[in-house]
């Protein structure tokens, strides 16, 4: 005998909905706090992307993003405030950086949006020098990105190259320049090692779920998330992840 079906009331569908809805909700939540205490960041400064390369492909099209507004607004007004004023943003990084971040500001740069430096890595130590880094910053110098670790286990100096581009931005703010932010790709050192964003000093931290058991999805630490870094969203729909990475 056949069993007839159930009849559900559009009033109770839409209310089983909205506990569904509260509960993924409730668990985003979570795991964005979960995670912020991983690396000593908070919650409101973490968006949920798809991978390491959405996120640190967001890093740099927003410092591009960013540049182009810059030069807009102050285009309008018909005075030039700095020397770098109208220049291409210039990019700092390391020859043995992930894909995601040499393929990027390779066809930036040979698209003449971008100026870039791929600095060499020590052929004793692996590391991306300091002073190498230092030498390679200009006047339109906008974001320096060196990742943590790399496959091999060489761990990067990024709290020194921080610090040192901390200093470096008091003669920036001195010069009438914009602030030159740093980026690290954290996804070979996040669960192998402790990591704090305040010791490291970054703007930007690049996450990868699956790097650590976790989910393969990613995440994009920045520090002061649309307030004191700004961040530009590639993707436009609806309002997820603060407006920033909507779907």
């Amino acid at each position: 005998m056949r069993r007839r079906a159930q009849h559900v009331s559009p009033v109770a569908a839409e209310n089983t909905t909205c506990r569904r809805g509260r509960k993924a909700k409730d668990i985003i939540k979570a795991a964005r706090e979960s995670l912020a205490k991983v690396i000593g960041g908070k919650p409101q400064d973490i968006i949920f992307t798809s991978g390491g390369t959405e996120s640190n492909n967001l890093v740099i099209h927003s410092v591009v993003k960013h540049c182009h507004v810059n030069q807009t607004s102050k285009g309008d007004t018909g005075v030039h405030h700095s020397p770098a004023d109208g220049a291409k943003p210039h990019f700092i990084t390391s020859s043995e950086e992930h894909d995601s971040i040499l393929l990027p500001l390779e066809r930036l740069a040979e698209e003449q949006v971008a100026a870039v430096t791929f600095v060499l890595v020590s052929k004793t130590s692996g590391q991306a020098e300091v002073d190498d880094i230092l030498a390679a910053v200009r006047p339109t110098t906008r974001l320096v990105s060196i990742m943590l670790a790399n496959e091999t286990g060489v761990v990067m100096t990024v709290p020194e190259i921080s610090q040192h581009i901390k200093a470096l931005n008091q003669e920036q703010a001195a010069a009438g320049l914009p602030p030159i932010l740093v980026h690290t790709d954290a996804a070979q050192a996040l669960g192998k090692r402790r990591m704090d964003v305040e010791d490291l000093g970054v703007d930007f931290l690049t996450i990868v779920g699956h790097k650590f058991y976790g989910p393969r999805i990613g995440a994009l630490y920045v520090r002061g998330l649309g307030e004191r870094t700004l961040l530009y969203p590639m993707l436009f729909e609806s309002g997820q992840e603060q407006n920033f990475r909507p779907g």
